[in-house]
């Protein structure tokens, strides 16, 4: 048994994290990488200290994907009534911004990083390198526990959202 404020205080830790791991793409710069206690703060500050080298193509099509995410996320629930189903707001940005950085070469033109070319097909599937297991275990073991509160936490906002018991 989890109780809700710990559930809730993991997945905001969780959501914390991502965000600040993600703040290095939406500005474009490479800040050193931290480990251990206080790793947050240190990689903070030194994004801090690279903001003056932020990356302006890429922080505009950050803006640019997040106003619209927020906009038509507002919309969606504004008239959630009216519309039999959301707008798939998410998958649309996805695919104009495949679109759009295919179609006018953000990588070479603006040196915006993209994840690179989409293969065609599927790969054909192989065993895992066992290699890798020793090197990955801590990580593996953190994201079930992380995976395994956010279900939880989300089983329980649905529990009061809607009268049952988990």
């Amino acid at each position: 048994y989890l109780s809700e404020p710990l559930v809730r205080g993991y997945t905001t830790g969780a959501a914390t994290h991502v965000i600040i791991s993600q703040l290095k793409y939406m500005f474009g710069v490479s800040p050193r990488r931290f480990t251990g206690p206080l790793q947050l703060i240190h990689t903070l500050l030194d994004l801090g200290s690279l903001l003056p080298q932020t990356h302006v193509p890429t922080l505009m099509v950050t803006l640019v994907s997040l106003i619209v995410l927020i906009i038509v996320k507002e919309i969606n629930s504004c008239y959630s009534h009216k519309l039999p189903l959301p707008i798939p707001v998410e998958l649309m940005v996805i695919i104009a911004g495949t679109l759009i950085s295919h179609n006018i070469d953000l990588r070479d033109v603006n040196g915006v990083d993209v994840v690179g070319e989409i293969p065609n097909g599927l790969a054909p599937p192989s065993l895992p390198e066992i290699s890798f297991f020793s090197s990955i275990v801590g990580d593996a073991f953190a994201i079930a526990v992380v995976g395994y509160a956010i279900n939880i936490s989300l089983g329980k906002t649905f529990a009061l959202k809607h009268g049952y018991k988990v």
